[in-house]
């Protein structure tokens, strides 16, 4: 059996799927006024001045706080289905669905919180997400984190537990980034999913058009590169 591994923002997704995703749900909960609070915490995180973990601490606290699972579950699975051609960008996917072939298990690897990323098991039937979970208490979201997934080393640990639990199993990666360099080196086989500059400014647009309200329009780009990852990462 194969073991896929792959990042899911810029990886999977055609863009960073963090922002867009906060916009629709305050939009959809009426509370849009609440936008600017998330793109003030998302400069000063950019900026070096606010850590991963508090970022994502207040962004969770901000966003779903008193607010129940299956609502925010609800508005998760309105977002992929309005924007899946946009979110997923299928030049990766097919190429991850094509390795796992009938019977291997794609694992996602993600900093982004768990209710943006569930929508997208209906895309394939064994699927494994691990990343950045937001607190439950009573089916209502706390505002807290119960997991913190940051890059690198987070990645890292979460892909050798899941190879321990599966020994002999074939591993392949993909990833956007540097940071993604830790799980990727540890794969048999792994590629760097890299967007053409055209591709690159057509994501800047459609994010913009997202926060204006008109992020359906813009097309998705396939234009995509695959670069092995060399064996001196490994």
């Amino acid at each position: 059996m194969k073991l896929i591994f792959a990042d899911f923002d810029q990886t999977i997704s055609s863009f960073d799927t963090l922002l867009p995703f906060a916009h629709f749900l305050l939009q959809q909960e009426g509370r849009l006024h609440r936008y600017p609070f998330v793109l003030s915490l998302y400069a000063l995180y950019r900026t070096g001045l606010l850590g991963d973990g508090t970022f994502r601490t207040c962004l969770c606290r901000l966003l779903v706080a008193g607010r129940t699972k299956r609502r925010v579950g609800e508005i998760a699975e309105k977002f992929h289905a309005r924007y899946s051609s946009a979110i997923i960008n299928p030049s990766v996917w097919n190429r991850i669905k094509e390795h796992a072939g009938p019977a291997g298990r794609v694992v996602i690897l993600s900093t982004n919180f768990d209710f943006v990323i569930e929508p997208l098991r209906r895309q394939t039937a064994d699927l494994e997400i691990h990343s950045t979970q937001a607190t439950v208490q009573s089916g209502v979201y706390t505002g807290a984190l119960s997991r913190h997934v940051g890059s690198g080393g987070d990645k890292l640990r979460l892909f050798e537990s899941v190879v321990a639990s599966a020994p002999g199993c074939e591993t392949v990666g993909f990833g956007d980034s540097h940071t993604d360099y830790g799980f990727l080196g540890r794969c048999q086989q792994a590629w760097i999913v890299d967007r053409l500059k055209s591709s690159r400014l057509q994501s800047w647009r459609r994010m913009i058009d997202c926060f204006l309200g008109r992020f359906a329009r813009s097309p998705v780009s396939n234009e995509i590169e695959f670069h092995p990852v060399s064996p001196s990462r490994r």
